[in-house]
Order: C-alpha cells, then sequence, then structure tokens
C-alpha cells in the first residue's frame, strides 16, 4: 500500500506549493519555529493518500488543503505569548492556507465516458451506479 502511494503523480506546481506552505509556517508571526522539510514531505505524502483516497491517480491543490492541518499543526511550535492567548496552531495553518495562492490543476475537466473498467465509478454520480468519468482526470507526461 506505501509503494502504491508513491506512484500517485504530483506537478511540480503541487511540490512548490507545499514548499511554500513550509516556508509561510516559518514566517508566520505568531511561530517560533516553523514547519521543516519533514514537515514538506509529510503532507505531500499524505496529500498522495488523500489522492489515492479519492480514486485519483494524481494530486490536486484540494488534497494538499484537505491535510494540511493534521500534517502541519503539530510540527510548528507558537511563541509563549500566542499559548497566553490560547492561539491554536491549527488556526496558523488555516491562516496560512488563506495567504498562500494555491496553483491551477493541470487537470483539465474530461466529459469522456471511461474507457478502462478501473475508471467506472469513479466521480460525482457513482454512486447512482452511472459509469462517469472523474472529471478532472490527469495523466501524467511519460516519465524519461
Amino acid at each position: 500500500m506505501q509503494a502504491s502511494i508513491e506512484d500517485i503523480a504530483g506537478e511540480d506546481s503541487i511540490g512548490r506549493y507545499i514548499v511554500a506552505l513550509a516556508a509561510a509556517t516559518r514566517e508566520h508571526p505568531h511561530v517560533l519555529v516553523g514547519a521543516s522539510p519533514r514537515g514538506s514531505l509529510a503532507l505531500l505524502l499524505l496529500a498522495r493518500a488523500r489522492a489515492a483516497l479519492g480514486g485519483r491517480d494524481y494530486v490536486i491543490p484540494e488534497d494538499v488543503k484537505e491535510v494540511a492541518v493534521p500534517a502541519l499543526g503539530h510540527r510548528i511550535t507558537l511563541r509563549p505569548e500566542m499559548w497566553l492567548r490560547r492561539v491554536d496552531p491549527a488556526q496558523v495553518v488555516h491562516e496560512v492556507l488563506e495567504r498562500t495562492p494555491a496553483p491551477a490543476s493541470g487537470a483539465l475537466p474530461t466529459h469522456a465516458t471511461p474507457t478502462r473498467p478501473a475508471d467506472v465509478g469513479m466521480g460525482p454520480g457513482a454512486e447512482s451506479g452511472r459509469q462517469v468519468a472523474d472529471p478532472y482526470r490527469y495523466t501524467a507526461p511519460p516519465r524519461s
């Protein structure tokens, strides 16, 4: 299972977005120690897992946003005065998410019917049993 997560594709823009989020935690005025490069790697891994749970073989910015708080919230240390004000690290991560622009996804909608059996049932409307293609299906370029 862990090896299959490594096969989930992520565009370079997603990687830059993750690095920008981690850097923004280090620059936030409420933070004493921000997320490290290991935090960035954990965020990428969780975003890949979220994409897999969503039935996709690629990561979209919404995957990163959805797992950012659990991935980064416990990895930042707030300034002592923020403890007295009862500021939650999750609140800081939410602020960072709001301030950091997300990349546009390279995934283009495909309104075609799925051609592979693995694609059947993906996307909205799948619960009704209809064959529905994932509208955000993205095929990564071949690796060289």
